[in-house]
């Protein structure tokens, strides 16, 4: 409602147009913040850590891991350049995968690497020697896990990270694990 004085108030008018105009306050609806980009850091040292993808919401009997899908040719070649002769013996996949894993320790001083097999996608589709028979899955080098709040909390530095991406040529992502929650402890991991 708006009103006008005119000539020293000799004349008030009253304008109800406004009233009628103006839009009524709907009810508001709860408004839920946008999901955040990154997991807040724990150290002042520690790494960006991307959120999990929303697909864990709907995804509940398997956990979520974040770091590298590894070919068995990147291992190959890894193991190639700093071990040269390395791969003039015939390794079972479980010894070469074991003696990768403590190379990539050492050249990343990163010692909370560990190995879990992942669901395949597009950009990860070989196949793990490490799986069982009929598993469908991708090693995983994994820094990062939901599985519990120790390997969720112990997370790598930003030169760790570095230093991971320049071994591996890409940067890490977040997959989905292979193998139900039930079988997590058949990875033989502690915190």
């Amino acid at each position: 409602m708006s009103t006008t004085l005119d000539k020293g108030m000799q004349s008030l008018r009253i304008d109800d147009m406004a009233l009628k105009s103006a839009p009524v306050p709907q009810a508001t609806k709860k408004v839920m913040r946008p999901r955040p980009k990154f997991h807040k850091r724990l150290h002042p040292s520690h790494a960006d850590i991307p959120f999990i993808p929303e697909e864990r919401d709907t995804c509940t009997h398997h956990y979520w891991h974040f770091g590298w899908p590894i070919s068995d040719d990147l291992v190959n070649n890894v193991l190639d350049t700093y071990l040269p002769n390395y791969l003039n013996d015939d390794h079972p996949p479980t010894v070469k995968y074991a003696c990768f894993s403590g190379l990539v320790k050492k050249l990343t001083q990163c010692p909370a690497l560990r190995f879990v097999l992942v669901k395949p996608n597009a950009s990860a589709p070989w196949q793990s020697p490490l799986a069982d028979d009929g598993e469908k899955a991708v090693t995983f080098l994994m820094v990062v896990s939901d599985c519990s709040t120790a390997f969720f909390k112990k997370r790598p530095t930003k030169d760790q990270v570095g230093r991971l991406v320049r071994v591996f040529g890409s940067e890490p992502c977040w997959m989905m694990d292979a193998r139900p929650k039930s079988r997590w402890h058949e990875y033989g991991h502690t915190a």
